[in-house]
């Protein structure tokens, strides 16, 4: 657990590894993310049951990283992995879609970066800036050869973060 202090709400927060005890606040922190969304940007959001967010914060397939204010989840994100490229795309973990992975072997290990929400009434705050900088810090993600992020051709926002 990391304190954080929030750059636009002026406010402290905490940084943690979410349990399954977290799962209703997951929950309704993807619910209350997709529906403050325009109808064109709610595939930004993908819509995920409890199944399976419980294999992360069961971390069976990962794990998930959280940020809390005021007693509130306000942001989250999976970290899937560690998996080989090959295991991940088999999986469809990420797909290739039309992108040649050229820096990378199938043996390769992963990581994906995956279901990122961010509560509306906290961005601004940079806590998907905040939330990767976390996940880049983790052991399983500095011993991976690669992190993956997969991102809608038109979510601008997440393309600046990623790159």
């Amino acid at each position: 657990m990391r304190e954080i202090k929030l750059s636009k709400a002026s406010k402290d927060a905490t940084i943690e590894m979410l349990e399954l005890q977290h799962l209703p606040q997951v929950m309704a922190l993807q619910d209350e993310t997709r529906a403050a969304l325009p109808e064109a940007q709610k595939r930004f959001v993908l819509p995920q049951t409890p199944e399976y967010f419980s294999k992360f914060l069961n971390r069976d397939s990962g794990l998930m990283i959280g940020v809390r204010c005021d007693g509130q989840l306000i942001a989250q994100m999976v970290v899937m992995g560690t998996l080989t490229l090959k295991e991940a795309l088999d999986r469809n973990a990420i797909t290739r879609n039309y992108i040649t992975l050229h820096h990378a072997n199938t043996a390769d290990t992963v990581v994906i970066a995956k279901s990122m929400a961010v509560h509306p009434a906290w961005r601004g705050n940079d806590l998907a800036q905040v939330m990767l900088d976390a996940a880049l810090a983790l052991p399983m993600v500095r011993a991976a050869d690669h992190m993956f992020a997969q991102i809608s051709s038109d979510n601008v926002r997440s393309w600046e973060l990623f790159l």
